[in-house]
């Protein structure tokens, strides 16, 4: 049996809708014989809020907890909340997921005009949290949807970063029944990839493996849709250096056009 999943499910509570509690119930229907522990913690990015008094949405009631819990409480699961009144965000969610133990950080997935406006509050997160963070679009499970990791291969070996994304790939593969597909995105026709060693090095059949010349974002989009894809896991390198610097141009990219659930991996 897979060992039993920890979520840390973060929810801002000045939105006023929470589609991330909906998926989540979609993955613990989905598990029933070993549904994961859930932690709700609720948390404000205040770079993205209006803290003023006369600001109706930072008042939140016992009605407001009770609808936000509800869905869950109709499970037989394991289910605690956490609020967190921090102004620190990411670093909240960071300290909140060792103390819970979790395994990973679950939030909700931007909109379109949403992703334009991403903090360096999340980036803070996506560069230091040491636990997979996974951006939840919709409530549809990826099941038996291809699994598509994105990953440099120009290494002669496969790096230690580039091994979690796909294990990572292979266990949701495993878990949702889905096949996995590797994309490789290089800038020049010199730096084509040897497709031999790629197969041997990763697992993956010859036909599951994607190299394309271009943007990362477009090109990674691409397969996706050609595919069907249902999930997309990628890779972030940690950095140091001041909050504002930590902005990932490709990540970036990829969000401005990937709509499916994308998993970043430290």
């Amino acid at each position: 049996m897979a060992e039993r999943e920890n979520l840390l499910v973060v929810v801002d509570p000045t939105a006023e809708n929470f589609p991330i509690i909906d998926r989540v119930v979609s993955i613990a229907k989905y598990f029933p014989d070993n549904p994961p522990k859930v932690t709700i913690m609720t948390a404000v990015d205040y770079s993205h809020v209006d803290p003023a008094a006369t600001n109706e949405a930072v008042y939140r009631d016992d009605e407001w907890i009770k609808s936000l819990a509800a869905p869950l409480l109709e499970l037989d699961i394991d289910l605690s909340l956490r609020i967190s009144w921090s102004q620190d965000w990411a670093d909240s969610i960071m300290y909140s997921a060792e103390k819970v133990g979790a395994t990973s950080i679950l939030l909700p997935h931007p909109g379109q005009e949403g992703r334009q406006k991403l903090s360096d509050e999340f980036w803070y997160l996506v560069r230091n949290a040491q636990l997979p963070i996974a951006l939840f679009q919709s409530t549809r499970t990826p099941e038996k949807k291809p699994i598509v990791v994105a990953m440099d291969v120009r290494d002669e070996k496969i790096s230690d970063l580039n091994k979690r994304i796909l294990d990572f790939g292979k266990l949701a593969g495993s878990e949702y029944g889905s096949s996995v597909h590797l994309v490789h995105v290089y800038q020049d026709s010199m730096q084509y990839p040897d497709r031999a060693r790629i197969v041997e090095k990763t697992g993956l059949p010859n036909e599951n493996i994607h190299f394309k010349m271009g943007d990362i974002g477009e090109k990674l989009a691409e397969v996706v849709g050609e595919i069907g894809a249902g999930m997309v896991v990628i890779g972030a390198t940690r950095r140091s250096g001041i909050r504002a610097a930590l902005r990932g141009r490709k990540i970036n990219n990829i969000m401005q056009t990937i709509d499916h659930d994308l998993v970043v991996i430290v």
